[in-house]
């Protein structure tokens, strides 16, 4: 190929794609929207998922909002693959309809299309490439798109919207809007962007007609345990202050059926110079007004925190909304659910209580666990850590004692048969205690999710929600391995990964080997508690604890520091191996 032929092919290419643009509808309507019926457009403050306005579309049955485009777009295989649609929807009242998108052909073929269900009120998100759109995809030139309304006369608001996007995130979220949404094929899906997938879900678990008194008891347990856990005696003044400074910059005002203020966004999405803010934002207003409402009895912070609520769930952050995508959000959330915990008798009171507890149950993915945990299923280290307590609170926030029971059931067999040892290279526990993570050996991952799977033994122990036996012996061999690789708790740089400094165990990681120890004697001796792990517990552990009180009155003395030198390498089908020398 000449110089010339190679510009002009260049530039062919360029002409295909160049036309791509964000839209935010802040000072006109661009020229390329129009409609042809009775449906009107138009520029509105009422509601903004960017900037300060969207665009308004009133529809009549069948009105059609027409787009076209600057310059033809022809897709090839490639661009088929990773070119898509973006933009958020506002929609006042809950709708069993849906609003038809459709991409046509200069010949006026419609090779593309999807629907957009409207069954919630709000913003959400409408991502979606054209692999995953629905229609026979035969004529790949596109010059115009449009939305067809639903037959009822009505509106939205549209904003954020651009297209084509030329590469659409891989993790792009099924939910309640666009439920066929990417095909879930890649291994980082198989956990962030489930939620809806196992809504579907249906409890094999049957709900109890009534409780009998040992097991109110039971249930009672495990809550003043949670209780007790999760209560941190006074609120912390900083946190308190965080939250007031997030939500003054937020700026939440009520406006027509919802709000205006700060747009909600996940962190691919957000840009932070326009004020925008995340589910790290939600958690920092969410948790420090609960601090105060329920630790110094502040009236303004209870109002705050439920004006929160109705901010976060009417800016996507919803019972079936996947907000685009929305991938390792549990490291975001974790306080929203501790805290929701402690203002539970406040949330079970308030009038958006149904929305509250249905959007926490969701985001939590409890749904999960109203079926048998799936054997091969990845990314348990990220699981176990962000999101048990997530779980363990939603299950217990139900207001019908029956549900929590049947909830609490589902998820204790959900631990227990996740704390198997899992194949190939795929994340979990593996045969000799090793613990997988983005495909290998990773103990920076490892610290604090055996803290979190510890913490819920000890909540549910010497109950019938407690994992069997058999899970924790899985459990205690991966606190046993911690214990071998790391000196005193710190490990090597060779098995650090992403985190080569720094990479030790934890507080909650030492007292989780006391959890454990309590749950009884894993080791086949017949003793009342493990004597081994208690021990492994009195020489990390340097505070003087109940537990190690008790240890010690039974005679426990601190183990030796292990001895040998520890191989672990890669064994037959990617599994690691330890050899003892």
């Amino acid at each position: 190929m000449t110089r010339k032929h190679l510009l002009f092919t260049l530039a062919l290419l360029c002409s295909q794609v160049s036309f791509a643009q964000f839209i935010g509808f802040e000072t006109e309507i661009p020229k390329e929207f129009t409609t042809a019926d009775k449906g009107k457009i138009a520029l509105s403050t009422r509601y903004y998922k960017e900037g300060r306005q969207s665009l308004e579309w009133d529809f009549r049955s069948g009105s059609k909002l027409n787009i076209s485009l600057e310059k033809l777009l022809t897709l090839d295989e490639q661009m088929e693959n990773s070119y898509g649609i973006t933009l958020w929807i506002y929609n006042e009242v809950p709708q069993q309809d849906s609003i038809r998108f459709e991409f046509l052909s200069p010949q006026g073929d419609v090779s593309y299309w999807f629907s957009f269900q409207l069954a919630s009120a709000g913003w959400r998100a409408c991502w979606i490439g054209f692999q995953h759109m629905k229609g026979n995809k035969q004529n790949k030139e596109i010059a115009s798109y449009r939305l067809i309304a639903p037959e009822r006369k009505g509106r939205i608001f549209l904003d954020r919207l651009t297209f084509p996007v030329k590469k659409m995130n891989d993790r792009t979220t099924p939910d309640l809007q666009i439920p066929y949404n990417n095909s879930l094929s890649y291994r980082d899906l198989w956990h962030w962007c489930r939620v809806w997938q196992w809504e579907q879900y249906k409890y094999d678990i049957p709900l109890p007609s009534t409780l009998n008194q040992a097991e109110k008891d039971e249930l009672r347990t495990v809550e003043q345990r949670l209780t007790t856990a999760l209560d941190i005696q006074k609120a912390p003044k900083e946190a308190v202050f965080k939250a007031y400074d997030v939500f003054q910059k937020a700026n939440i005002q009520r406006s027509g059926t919802g709000f205006t203020g700060a747009p909600i966004l996940t962190p691919d999405e957000l840009d932070r110079s326009k004020g925008e803010i995340s589910w790290n934002d939600l958690e920092t207003m969410l948790s420090g007004f609960a601090y105060d409402a329920y630790y110094n009895h502040s009236e303004t912070s209870c109002q705050n925190y439920f004006t929160v609520w109705d901010f976060a769930i009417n800016q996507g952050f919803s019972f079936g909304s996947g907000m685009g995508t929305n991938h390792h959000y549990g490291y975001q959330v974790r306080k929203i659910y501790t805290t929701a915990w402690l203002m539970r008798d406040a949330i079970w009171k308030t009038p958006n209580r149904d929305n509250i507890l249905s959007t926490l149950i969701f985001w939590s993915a409890l749904q999960e666990t109203r079926q048998p945990y799936q054997y091969g299923r990845d990314e348990l280290l990220d699981s176990w850590h962000t999101l048990l307590m997530a779980k363990t609170v939603s299950a217990l926030l139900f207001t019908d004692e029956r549900e929590r029971v049947r909830a609490l059931k589902g998820l204790s067999r959900w631990v227990s048969s996740s704390l198997q040892y899992t194949p190939g290279t795929i994340g979990g526990i593996k045969v000799d205690g090793t613990t997988f993570h983005h495909g290998g050996f990773y103990p920076a991952y490892t610290t604090g999710v055996l803290a979190m799977v510890g913490q819920f033994i000890s909540l549910t122990n010497k109950t019938v929600y407690e994992p069997t036996e058999e899970a924790r012996q899985v459990l205690k061999s991966a606190f046993i391995a911690m214990r071998n690789y790391s000196n005193k708790y710190e490990w090597g740089v060779g098995i650090s990964g992403r985190h080569p400094f720094g990479g030790s165990m934890k507080a909650d990681d030492v007292a989780a080997f006391a959890y454990l120890a309590l749950s009884g004697d894993l080791s086949g001796e017949g003793n009342a508690f493990d004597h081994h792990l208690a021990a492994d517990y009195l020489r990390l552990c340097e505070k003087d604890t109940p537990e190690a009180r008790y240890f010690k009155t039974q005679g426990i003395t601190p183990a030796a520091a292990p001895q040998g030198f520890f191989v672990y390498n890669y064994g037959a089908a990617g599994i690691f191996r330890r050899s003892d020398w």
